[in-house]
């Protein structure tokens, strides 16, 4: 199962405006610079896809696009970036059936697929905040941690808690005060 996937990582917050794509960003290029590590970042904030604007890279196809179409090859969907351990794959084309397709078999296929094509990466998902929107508790059932991203005197401990609480598909949630 997913779960006992520990290298499958979704970095969120409960509302937007929290520092999620920040933090996923700079995690993936910590662990990216790191000698032995290769990462992925996906965005799968599909509605507000920012990865790409934060590294400066161009669009292209992605997540969305792999998903709704299994004979798109994954390498079309990856970006290299100019730091040789850090791979990104954009959100790719918003659809109307976004959330079914988290949910489907098809997105726990193309993860593993991702983390067969380099052995020992580390796949980050930049998810939609919690509360916002549904593909975020979807996302939470793939992963084998979640790292809830929580703002300085910002985010309510209500907030915080109904957000976690929708994530109880994944069993390693930790919290990361920006």
């Amino acid at each position: 199962t997913r779960a006992a996937v520990s290298n499958l990582i979704m970095v969120t917050s409960s509302l937007p405006g929290e520092g999620k794509t920040f933090s996923a960003v700079n995690l993936a290029l910590s662990l990216a610079v790191e000698a032995d590590h290769d990462v992925l970042l996906i965005d799968a904030d599909i509605a507000k896809p920012s990865v790409l604007d934060t590294l400066g890279l161009e669009n292209g196809p992605g997540l969305m696009d792999a998903l709704a179409d299994p004979h798109l090859p994954l390498g079309d969907c990856l970006i290299q970036t100019d730091i040789p351990g850090l791979k990104v794959m954009p959100a790719g084309t918003q659809r109307l059936n976004d959330t079914e397709l988290l949910a489907s078999a098809r997105t726990e296929a193309l993860l593993a697929q991702l983390e067969a094509g380099a052995p020992g990466r580390i796949l980050i998902l930049d998810s939609p905040p919690v509360l916002a929107a549904s593909p975020a508790a979807v996302l939470a059932g793939h992963v084998g941690q979640l790292i809830m991203v929580v703002r300085a005197d910002q985010t309510m401990e209500s907030a915080l808690r109904d957000a976690i609480g929708l994530m109880g598909a994944c069993p390693h949630i930790q919290l990361l005060l920006n």
